[in-house]
């Protein structure tokens, strides 16, 4: 229906008139829907379209509604969006919020952040993955935001680790005073004239040296070689032993110990 005044004449209380369909306001004397994701606003004396608040949009109505979980609006945009991997949805009417460090989201969407799961980390808020432990450490928990370094006397080897029991020992005829070592190339050898007979040891104290009659020629010895018949060594530590056909005769009624006769 036309509403019509005097002489055939447009009714001038028409353009007075306020529209009824939700988001939709006057322009001149017809009604339109408002632009999302603006909805109509009314004032006791002026009706326009403003825009939905923020982490709300215009629904099939035309009016103004919350984002559905796992979606948000900042002013300006269109419509809502998913959650962006490395946030979730924390409440109707918020923002997406970032992953929290030792959490995770992987997918659009996600209204829950998950934790990383033990032999991983993530370190930084906002991760869409984990990051699996490197060799040369372990973690033992899930909800990680650091992995923790392979303990001193050894070794660990694998990456995305999730216990200690990855640990392996240096051998005997070596140490390893470092933390975080990823293979055997980090246990020092003992060096001559010293030997270590236990596994796992993580100091160069580990290494005694040899007691005299013994010696040890090489790097990484773990038990000092008696010296053998004809051959001596009175001091500690030392790495050779020496010919007893270099000793002077013993005077008469003496003899020395260690030397047999050749």
């Amino acid at each position: 229906d036309v509403v019509v005044g005097n002489d055939g004449a447009a009714n001038q209380l028409l353009s007075a008139i306020l529209c009824t369909d939700p988001g939709s306001t006057r322009i001149g004397r017809a009604c339109y829907l408002c632009p999302s994701p603006m909805s109509r606003r009314v004032s006791p004396s002026v009706e326009v379209c403003v825009e939905c608040d923020a982490q709300h949009q215009v629904d099939f109505s035309g009016q103004c509604v919350p984002c559905t979980p796992g979606f948000e609006r900042r002013l300006g945009e269109p419509a809502c969006s998913q959650c962006a991997p490395g946030t979730r949805w924390p409440a109707a009417g918020a923002a997406c919020a970032a992953c929290s460090p030792g959490t995770y989201a992987h997918v659009n969407g996600s209204v829950l952040c998950f934790e990383c799961a033990a032999g991983s980390y993530s370190s930084l808020s906002g991760a869409a993955v984990c990051t699996a432990c490197s060799a040369g450490t372990y973690s033992s928990e899930s909800h990680a935001t650091e992995c923790t370094s392979c303990p001193t006397g050894g070794w660990c080897p694998e990456a995305g680790a999730s216990s200690a029991l990855v640990f392996r020992p240096c051998m005997v005829g070596t140490y390893n005073p470092n933390t975080g070592a990823e293979s055997n190339a980090s246990c020092l050898a003992c060096p001559p004239g010293k030997a270590n007979l236990v596994p796992g040891s993580d100091d160069v104290s580990a290494c005694k040296p040899c007691h005299p009659g013994s010696h040890a020629p090489n790097n990484g010895t773990d038990v000092c070689v008696l010296c053998p018949i004809g051959a001596y060594q009175d001091a500690s530590g030392e790495t050779a032993c020496e010919s007893c056909s270099d000793l002077d005769d013993c005077a008469v009624g003496q003899y020395r110990a260690g030397c047999s006769a050749i």
